[in-house]
């Protein structure tokens, strides 16, 4: 993460809109105070991580044993933003030696080939962060099938097994903010950059208030039950 610009994503993003999007987002959602640690609150150890310094990562993979950096293949969507930050990725990390071979594949076939683990070295893929008990399996638990890092940590998994059988709402955020902690500072992946998101609705749309799901899975349908039409409204608007 040292020798990656997260800010930058973060720009090109919003194509340089003057909002403000959190630098520290993942694996926490941001909102969820009960869950999330401000980033001036991380170990010193983990805000590092955030402190853009490719001097010092080129420095770190000669310590490792690669002076003169490597080359790698790394996979994103072909559609025109995945391929905005494929490049700026693979401008970022040639600073610090590391040669970046773009694989750019349509969004389904991204998805199958993530959820396959069909890629070679890294994979460009997206994540939510609402549901903090789904992101932290996916972020780091090992064989769960949307943790595409592939990472393997046995006291990861030991910690994801403890927040999936606590029924205690207290006692399970507790355990899901120290987790969350725990699996940042392990970098199984780079979060790059959060984004915003809205739901629209016309006026003449009534009960229904923006929610996206009731259910763990994305149910919608249950929120038509209780939607109505208001057609004098619509019909007053022209439509």
């Amino acid at each position: 993460m040292i020798g990656t610009d997260m800010a930058e994503f973060g720009v090109l993003e919003l194509a340089g809109a003057p909002i403000d999007l959190p630098l520290h987002w993942f694996p926490m959602y941001v909102y969820d105070t009960a869950t999330y640690t401000p980033l001036e609150e991380l170990p010193a150890s983990t805000r590092e991580l955030y402190d853009y310094n490719p001097d010092k990562a080129k420095q770190m993979l000669a310590d490792a044993g690669y002076p003169d950096g490597f080359k790698l293949e790394c996979g994103f969507t072909s559609v025109a933003l995945g391929q905005d930050r494929a490049s700026l990725l693979k401008a970022q990390w040639a600073k610090i030696g590391v040669e970046v071979d773009i694989i750019s594949v349509e969004s389904a076939l991204q998805t199958k080939m993530g959820f396959d683990r069909d890629y070679k070295h890294v994979w460009g893929d997206d994540i939510e962060t609402a549901n903090p008990v789904l992101t932290l399996r996916q972020a780091g638990e090992t064989g769960h099938f949307l943790n595409i890092t592939t990472s393997e940590d046995a006291f990861f998994d030991e910690m994801a097994s403890q927040i999936v059988t606590e029924i205690d709402p207290i006692k399970r955020a507790s355990l899901m903010k120290e987790a969350g902690n725990y699996v940042l500072g392990q970098v199984y992946s780079i979060p790059l950059n959060t984004r915003p998101s809205a739901s629209y609705w016309w006026p003449w749309v009534k009960n229904y208030y923006g929610e996206a799901n009731v259910g763990d899975w994305g149910s919608f349908m249950p929120l038509l039950a209780t939607v109505w039409i208001d057609e004098a409204l619509k019909a007053e608007m022209g439509y």
